[in-house]
């Protein structure tokens, strides 16, 4: 007769604040990477909590987002948040989206970005100059700069930047914001992106919207509504996380003085800053987008049954001992960095390249423009944003 195991432990665990991370996470690592929790919604799951386990999860076919279709999973909300339908496919159907979406995403194409995110970043600086200090970096910068990129690389009318910034913060929130509203503004979201693609249609030209037209009409390798959710996701699906994670960076480094001094005086390090900080950062404020598994494993010294769910925290992987030396401290040192700030496997974030850049060229504006950039209140006055799938700051006052 097979010995029951410990109770599922209550989940989510000790709330937290800002970008505090739960002290669960570095206890389970220890003693039980892959446990069962009770969630207040849906049930029970495993929780993977170690780098070698997440990564296993994230990556191995026995895992299918797929499978977790019309089951009432294991949630933290008595509302299960809409998603779109693409980011529940599992290879092979993933793999033809995906592949057709990067041929636009390409290392030698993100490279020639960088003109556009230097001039754009440039002047979003220059105009916070005249009316402060103090500013808002949050609304003079962070939330501006992603979306003023991909208004320009897309072809979205610089009127319609208003418009994509409340459709980008609808797609990424929780379950604060009602549903009805919610609901709306992304019926609205669909209906343009609609029209966007009836006028490529007519009038193709050199960008990513207009190459996944190609596909659709051309090919036939899209079918319109994957169409219009790529569409969709090329639109406003990194706006908002892009947005909130500036925001998060510039709070880490105004906080934390020393390993601000050091990008001071050796801008080089920059790149590896700027992967330690993705790597540091909690950035999820909910563990979102579960497995199913659909084939016996043993993960973490656990036996998983086909049918169960399990729940990966990234954040708490990030942090693992035996990957990553003191893993709770910030270290712009670090040798290899292979976080899973951008997931891990066949899902891994399509725009993680463009995110980086973006991420990159901030900081470097930051020390040159703005060399004496500091927090205008102290770091605890700081609000925290509560409604979103993403943590970020409600604003973040700062002075130079």
């Amino acid at each position: 007769m097979p010995v029951p195991g410990p109770p599922a432990l209550p989940f989510p665990f000790t709330p937290v604040s800002g970008l505090g991370c739960s002290p669960e996470f570095r206890q389970l690592r220890a003693s039980e990477p892959v446990c069962r929790v009770r969630l207040p919604y849906g049930g029970e799951a495993w929780l993977v909590t170690s780098y070698a386990e997440a990564a296993a999860v994230l990556s191995a076919p026995g895992f299918s987002r797929a499978a977790t279709a019309g089951r009432d999973l294991p949630r933290e909300s008595a509302e299960q948040l809409p998603r779109s339908s693409l980011q529940m496919l599992d290879p092979p159907e993933h793999t033809r989206v995906r592949n057709l979406a990067a041929r636009a995403l390409t290392p030698r194409r993100i490279a020639a970005l960088r003109p556009h995110v230097e001039r754009h970043s440039a002047e979003l600086l220059t105009a916070m100059r005249p009316s402060g200090p103090p500013a808002d970096l949050m609304t003079c910068y962070a939330r501006q700069l992603p979306v003023r990129l991909i208004s320009e690389l897309r072809g979205v009318p610089p009127s319609d930047i208003d418009k994509l910034m409340v459709w980008s913060d609808a797609t990424s929130a929780g379950t604060t914001v009602p549903l009805e509203r919610r609901q709306r503004l992304e019926a609205e979201l669909t209906d343009y992106v609609k029209e966007l693609i009836a006028e490529r249609r007519a009038r193709p030209g050199d960008d990513l919207i207009s190459a996944l037209i190609t596909a659709r009409d051309g090919g036939n390798k899209l079918t319109e509504q994957e169409l219009v959710e790529l569409t969709t996701i090329v639109l406003v699906g990194g706006n908002d996380t892009t947005s909130n994670q500036l925001g998060n960076i510039a709070f880490v480094l105004l906080t934390h003085p020393h390993q601000l001094a050091a990008l001071r005086e050796d801008p080089g390090l920059i790149p590896a800053a700027v992967e330690e900080l993705v790597r540091f950062i909690p950035f999820g404020a909910s563990t979102m987008l579960p497995r199913v598994a659909i084939k016996p494993a043993v993960l973490g010294g656990q036996q998983i049954s086909p049918g169960d769910v399990l729940l990966v925290v990234n954040e708490s992987a990030n942090r693992d001992e035996q990957v990553f030396g003191d893993g709770e401290e910030l270290d712009f040192g670090r040798a290899t960095n292979p976080h899973l700030g951008f997931g891990h496997g066949p899902h891994y974030c399509l725009g993680a390249h463009q995110a980086r850049l973006q991420l990159q060229v901030a900081v470097q504006h930051w020390l040159e423009l703005l060399p004496g950039l500091r927090l205008a209140v102290p770091p605890e006055q700081v609000e925290w944003r509560s409604d979103q799938i993403v943590r970020g700051p409600v604003a973040l006052p700062v002075t130079w």
